[in-house]
């Protein structure tokens, strides 16, 4: 770029420089043409004009066309003049220079047009940083003519000038931009170097902002504002105007002559600067007041309006010397009603009134005027608001027509003031109405452009948003800012501007400060008179707390749901567990009653082994089926999630898994303070198994299993798969690498036979089923993370306990538990179980009596005596062995016995362990653990010596 014509902030140097290209391009091509006294560039002619003709020359002409004027009123006319054809100017060359170019965007436009400005002879343009281009009413431009040509031809003259001079760089240059945005605009001058300042800068504006706009600038740049001038508005064409309907009126320029119709132009100019300058209706009134004042006589004044639509007659502003201010009232019949009425003027002297009274027209009302003058005061619809009216009441004052008709010509101006007044007054109200609405409601409000820009918000969008404030959250562009557009709320504001409809929805979002809530919105659309939208209203609710509960409510659901299947589930296994154990309790007695009785190296005693080892296997899957049952840990001993592990990890089936799965590397990471629970070494042992197992089928190709333990405090409760509680735990996690498990499975994983594996690659389909019944019962909690792709984590919390593990058990052999001639009464209501418990206490030295209910039990002993009773707990028909126990008691109270069941320990038998019963053995008998069981009970004191040796 050859020349720099134009200073701009940064964001807006690179469409400059291309405009700057543009502009000079075009330029080049001009061509001068004297002979044909033509300059043309691309066939548009252009012409030379002395700047000081369009500036203080001109102002020197104007000043003698109108001599008969004050010098103050010639300048602002041909201030005026100026500013309204350089504005037409800047128009029409902006036009013509988009088409030319084929410019399409409002910023593309605007910056060719410094540039034009500067090649044009106009000066050079520097637009500073605090501008605000936009095709709206918040448009700003503000910049400064190091070199305007206005100004240094008044500079020239050596007048230090009392107003700013560079009228026609601020009319071509709001020109200029009107067209290139497609808004109004003008612009002012408020430093002027004509006089005194080190440049000449302008604030571009929309009309009915400018002023605010300017106001503003001054306020926050203070050391400029004794420079300032102050905001003067332009409108040339609607002042003359005025002026024109004034010559018209040639009934003024015959009674009053020239000095008259100056004096009532000069009162229409000073009511319309009273109205720009008015605060209030009253304040417009009293202005108004004073210049009639200076018309006419105007001692006694008012103004009276009319309320359409409540039918009441208002008296706004009254001066009178005799009578007070009437209140509002319907309309009547007085003077004032009968103008209203009419529509009409009416100067009722003495005797007109009386005619009108005669009449009936109107009716005296308070006391009577000499002369009484009203106008009715019209809209440019022709509707009548009010009236407005003079009255005397001495005969030294007196109104002629002459009075009347220039009364009602200043009336169009009053009447057009005081209808903007009351609209903007009513516009305030019910705006200040609205922002108290809006304020006030109970959810988040917002409006905002076309363009996405937030217009306005109310307190409660802040405090939901968790917003600093107004401004910044202003700031956000809803078309544009990633979260909303992330949230959905983006696409559905412009969808709501679009198809023009309400557009309702929630909204999970993360503001840009940082909260996060959920929001339900309502967005409707705001619309013009046409009926286009311009904009768009959000109402917006924080339902976050009724999505977490809602949420919570689904988890409990979930949870009770689970519990109930499970729960469900447990009961059929434990009934199937109670009837199995009855059956592998004959198979594996008779079993072991075969070994007993046949040589070694008989094949009887070999299949006999065999039996016996299945009916183990058998009893393991019932156990499992008891821990699934929610009955399988009867054992509740200290012991160490670490050591644990360190036996399964050197177990047979560990070192299987191993050798089957080369791909599975397994590591540990295991605390070495690990804090001790209480529970079943044995079940804990079989989740870790299970777990184990599970991870590395889930594994396909290469992958790693962890094992970890850990101490942990939960200082409040944690939602997860499950609700766990606070306190101190003992955390076992197996994570795994392998395929994961899909969302729409992991609510279902701890269902018995539930797998997407084959049935019987690896037991029983029972595994995780195992695991939740062993957490159960261990009073843990589980806790499942997964991904497809990218494995899962088991983590499984177990409340810790501060006792210490018992390390010393000695093994004791069988023939110490041997029977020495006692007698045992076997109670059983399954004839095989009798039998085979029979069988086998008779081969270890015992005299076994059996019978198959409670009540034979009883009949039994009220004729025989036994050194033991062995109970089954469950008897069908009759009293089962808690109920059987009691009775026994009752009869023999030192009586001894032990329990037996198919189930793990349930609340009836530690009932009977409470009421003295030595043991609990769980079906299916095992010779070593009954016999011990037989033998200790038979060894134990009685009860009493109990008592007395403590």
């Amino acid at each position: 770029m050859s020349k720099k014509t134009v200073g701009v902030p940064p964001d807006l140097k690179k469409i400059f420089l291309r405009s700057q290209e543009l502009v000079e391009k075009y330029f080049r091509k001009k061509k001068e043409n004297p002979s044909k006294g033509t300059i043309e560039i691309e066939d548009q002619r252009y012409i030379l004009i002395r700047a000081a003709s369009l500036s203080a020359e001109f102002f020197d002409v104007i000043k003698k066309l109108y001599s008969d004027k004050s010098e103050k009123q010639a300048m602002a006319l041909t201030r005026d003049l100026l500013f309204d054809v350089a504005h037409a100017i800047g128009v029409a060359d902006a036009k013509n220079f988009h088409a030319k170019m084929n410019l399409k965007t409002p910023i593309e436009k605007l910056s060719v047009g410094p540039i034009h400005f500067a090649y044009s002879g106009w000066g050079v343009v520097h637009i500073l940083p605090e501008s605000h281009p936009v095709p709206n009413e918040d448009y700003l431009l503000i910049y400064d003519h190091p070199h305007s040509f206005e100004a240094q031809v008044w500079q020239a003259t050596g007048k230090k000038m009392e107003f700013p001079v560079c009228v026609m760089n601020a009319g071509y240059s709001s020109g200029w931009c009107e067209e290139s945005f497609g808004v109004p605009l003008i612009a002012t001058e408020i430093l002027c170097q004509a006089r005194g300042a080190d440049h000449c800068r302008f604030i571009m504006g929309h009309p009915d902002r400018i002023r605010d706009f300017v106001d503003g600038y001054v306020k926050k740049h203070p050391q400029i504002a004794k420079q300032a001038v102050t905001f003067e508005d332009t409108g040339f064409f609607k002042k003359k105007k005025f002026e024109d309907d004034l010559r018209q009126k040639e009934l003024l320029q015959e009674k009053r002559g020239r000095k008259y119709s100056e004096q009532v132009q000069k009162a229409i100019y000073e009511i319309s600067e009273a109205a720009q300058a008015a605060t209030s209706l009253e304040q417009l009134c009293q202005s108004i007041h004073a210049i009639i004042g200076e018309l006419m006589p105007a001692r006694n004044f008012y103004i009276a309006l009319y309320d359409r639509d409540a039918d009441l007659l208002q008296f706004p502003y009254w001066v009178d010397e005799f009578d007070a201010t009437p209140p509002s009232n319907h309309p009547g019949k007085g003077l004032t009603d009968y103008v209203l009425r009419t529509g009409q003027p009416l100067l009722a002297a003495p005797e007109v009134f009386e005619r009108l009274v005669q009449s009936g027209e109107v009716a005296s009302i308070g006391k009577p005027s000499l002369d009484w003058l009203g106008v009715p005061l019209k809209t440019q619809a022709g509707e009548t608001i009010g009236v407005m009216t003079v009255q005397t009441y001495s005969e030294s004052v007196r109104y002629s027509d002459t009075d009347k008709n220039v009364l009602v010509f200043v009336s169009n101006q009053v009447a057009m003031m005081i209808e903007r007044m009351r609209a903007d007054e009513a516009l305030r109200q019910s705006e200040e109405r609205h922002r108290r609405m809006v304020d006030n409601a109970p959810m988040g409000i917002l409006t905002a452009n076309c363009e996405g820009h937030i217009i306005d918000v109310n307190p409660v969008l802040l405090r939901i948003l968790g917003s600093p404030s107004a401004a910044a959250t202003k700031a956000i562009n809803i078309l544009t800012f990633p979260p909303l557009i992330e949230a959905g709320i983006g696409a559905d504001f412009k969808k709501c501007m679009d198809e023009s409809r309400l557009i309702t929805g929630e909204y999970p979002y993360t503001s840009k400060w940082g909260k996060k809530v959920y929001l339900r919105a309502n967005l409707v659309p705001i619309l013009d008179i046409a009926g286009a939208v311009v904009g768009i209203m959000g109402m917006f609710e924080d339902i976050t707390e009724h999505k977490q509960m809602e949420e919570e409510r689904r988890n409990l659901e979930e949870r009770l749901r689970r519990m109930e299947k499970m729960e469900a589930i447990g009961t059929l296994a434990g009934g199937v567990a109670h009837d199995l154990n009855n059956v592998l309790g004959v198979l594996s007695g008779y079993a072991e009653l075969l070994m007993m009785e046949t040589k070694a190296n008989s094949p009887v005693r070999e299949h006999a082994g065999k039996i016996l080892k299945s009916s183990e296997r058998g009893a393991a899957i019932i156990q499992d089926l008891l821990t699934l049952a929610r009955r399988g840990v009867a054992v509740s001993e200290v012991t160490n999630l670490n050591q644990i592990i360190d036996d399964y990890l050197k177990s047979p089936e560990f070192m299987k898994l191993l050798s089957q799965q080369t791909n599975v590397r397994v590591e540990t990471s295991l605390a070495a303070d690990l804090l001790n629970v209480s529970g079943s070494s044995v079940h804990l042992s079989k989740t870790i198994m299970n777990l184990v197992l599970n991870a590395a089928e889930a594994i396909v190709d290469a992958g790693v299993i962890t094992i970890s333990t850990c101490n942990c405090y939960l200082d409040k409760p944690i939602k997860g798969y499950d609700e766990m509680k606070a306190g101190d735990y003992s955390v076992l996690t197996v994570s795994d690498t392998g395929s994961g498990i899909a969302s729409q499975d992991i609510g279902r994983i701890f269902e018995p036979f539930y797998t997407k594996k084959k049935m019987g690659r690896s037991g029983t389909g029972l595994g995780l089923a195992v695991v939740w019944g062993t957490v159960k019962d261990h009073n843990g909690y589980i806790d499942v993370q997964s991904k497809e792709g990218k494995g899962s984590i088991f983590t499984l919390y177990f409340p810790i306990t501060r006792e210490s593990r018992c390390l010393d058990q000695t093994q004791v052999s069988l023939a110490h538990f041997m029977g020495k001639g006692e007698s045992i009464l076997v109670v059983d209501d399954l004839p095989e179980q009798r039998e085979v418990a029979a069988a086998m206490l008779s081969k270890v030295g015992y005299i076994v009596k059996t019978v198959d209910s409670g009540e034979e039990a009883l009949k039994y002993l009220s004729q025989h005596t036994a050194d033991l009773v062995i109970l089954d707990m469950i008897m069908d028909p009759g009293m089962d062995g808690l109920e059987t126990f009691r009775q026994i008691q009752v009869m023999i109270p030192k009586q001894k016995a032990i329990i037996v069941s198919g189930f793990a320990e349930t609340d009836r038998a530690r009932k009977a362990l409470e009421l003295g019963a030595g043991a609990y053995i769980q079906k299916p008998f095992i010779m070593e653990k009954i016999c011990q069981a037989i033998r200790h009970e038979l060894d134990r004191a009685p009860r009493d010596a109990l008592k007395d040796i403590h």
